[in-house]
C-alpha cells in the first residue's frame, strides 16, 4: 500500500529512547524551572483538582474540653483549580550518509544518535525554561511585588543592590516575614539572575558581614553558601541558561533567558496537589485512561507502551521518513508550569540600576 509523502511508518513511542531522554534530564542542570516548579504527575492531559485553603489549617479552632464536653467541629474551605498540560516538541533526523560521515570523522553511529537525542531533549527543556521564566518573573502573577529604586524607598520599594546604601539582607528578611504573615509559609527559595548575582558578590553591606575572611591574594567576595546563611534560606538558584536568537547558520547571538527580576517564594519539598507551593509543573504521565491530549489520535502515543509512563511527561519516538530516506527522532515534553498559590511568591523588580 503506497504511503503518503513524509508518512511515519511507526507512530509508536519508544520505551528505550524515552529512557535515554529521561536519563539526560538531570544532566541538563542549567535549566532550573523544574526545580522551582516541582513536577506533579497527572493522569489526564487536562482537568481540575481541589486545593485546600491553608488559611483554615492555621486557625485556632482547638480548645481544652471538659468532662462530657464535645470537641468543637470545624472545617476548611477548598478551591477548585484547573490545569491543561502543554506539549513542547522538537524533532531532528539523520540519514545513512550522516552515519557514514560520522564514522569517517572518528565517531560512532551511536555517538551521532546520542547527540541527536540530546538536541531534541534540550529543545523541550529550553522552551519550558523560557516560558517558566516569564511565569515567575511576571509581577502580576504574584500577590507581592517590590521595586528597586536608587534612593528614598517606600514600603513597597528597596534601594537597588548595586547602590552604596543598599541593604539586601534586610530586604530579603523583611519580605520573608511579610510572605509568612500573609500565607503562614516562609519562603525557602530565591532565584537570583546572574547579572544580579554579580552585583551582590561585591555589595558593600554583604562584604562587611564577612570581610575578615579575605586576604590580599583572595579579596573578600560573597559565595552562594554565605548568601544562603545571610538570607537564612534553603535554596538559591542562579540561572545560567541562554538561548541563541540567531537563525541557523548565522553567527550565534546568546542571550540570558532570565531577566534581572529576582523571585522569592515557597517551594514544596514533597510536591502534591494538596501541598501548598508557589507553582507546580503539571506533567502528563502518558496514562490514556482519561483520554488523549489534543493533537493525538487513536493508535498514537504511549498507550501502546505502558512501561514508558513516567512522571516527567517526556516521550520519545523514532520513525522512518521514507521519501527523504531519513530516520526522525522526535521528543515531546507534556509539561506545564502553573502558579498554584500567588501569595507564596514575591518579585523584586529592577534590583540593580
Amino acid at each position: 500500500m503506497p504511503q503518503p509523502e513524509g508518512a511515519a511508518l511507526n507512530f509508536g513511542f519508544s520505551p528505550i529512547l524515552t529512557n535515554v531522554g529521561l536519563n539526560l534530564l538531570p544532566k541538563l542542570d542549567q535549566f532550573i524551572v523544574r526545580k522551582i516548579a516541582p513536577a506533579v504527575p497527572v493522569a489526564s492531559p487536562s482537568g481540575v483538582y481541589n486545593f485546600w485553603t491553608p488559611d483554615d489549617f492555621l486557625r485556632r479552632d482547638g480548645k481544652i474540653i471538659g468532662n462530657y464536653e464535645a470537641a468543637p467541629i470545624g472545617g476548611f474551605a477548598s478551591t477548585q483549580l484547573s490545569f491543561a498540560v502543554q506539549n513542547f516538541g522538537a524533532a531532528t533526523a539523520y540519514t545513512a550518509r550522516d552515519l557514514a560521515d560520522a564514522r569517517r570523522g572518528g565517531t560512532s553511529d551511536q555517538a551521532l544518535k546520542n547527540a541527536k537525542t540530546r538536541w531534541v531533549v534540550t529543545k523541550g527543556l529550553l522552551e519550558l525554561e523560557f516560558r517558566g521564566s516569564v511565569l515567575f518573573q511576571t509581577s502580576g502573577n504574584w500577590t507581592s511585588t517590590v521595586a528597586g529604586v536608587a534612593s528614598g524607598p517606600t514600603s513597597v520599594q528597596f534601594i537597588q543592590w548595586d547602590q552604596a546604601a543598599s541593604t539586601p539582607v534586610d530586604d530579603i528578611l523583611l519580605w520573608k516575614r511579610n510572605v509568612r504573615l500573609l500565607t503562614g509559609y516562609e519562603p525557602n527559595t530565591i532565584v537570583i539572575p546572574d547579572k544580579v548575582w554579580l552585583a551582590l558578590r561585591k555589595n558593600t553591606s554583604l562584604i562587611d558581614r564577612i570581610k575578615y575572611g579575605g586576604t590580599m591574594d583572595r579579596p573578600t567576595e560573597i559565595t552562594l553558601s554565605q548568601l544562603k546563611a545571610l538570607f537564612e534560606i534553603d535554596n538559591i538558584y542562579v540561572p545560567k541558561a541562554v538561548y541563541n536568537s540567531a537563525a541557523e547558520g548565522a553567527t550565534a547571538v546568546f542571550t540570558d533567558i532570565w531577566t534581572t527580576t529576582v523571585w522569592m517564594g515557597y517551594v514544596a519539598s514533597a510536591p502534591g496537589m494538596q501541598e501548598p507551593s508557589a507553582a507546580y509543573n503539571f506533567a502528563w504521565t502518558g496514562d490514556t485512561t482519561n483520554g488523549l491530549p489534543g493533537g493525538m489520535t487513536s493508535g498514537q502515543g504511549p498507550q501502546a507502551f505502558g512501561s514508558m509512563q513516567n512522571e516527567e511527561g517526556l516521550f520519545m519516538r523514532e520513525f522512518m521518513d521514507v521519501p527523504r530516506g531519513a530516520v526522525v527522532i522526535e521528543g515531546t515534553l507534556w509539561s506545564s508550569p502553573n502558579v498554584v498559590s500567588a501569595g507564596l511568591g514575591v518579585t523584586f523588580t529592577a534590583p540593580i540600576a
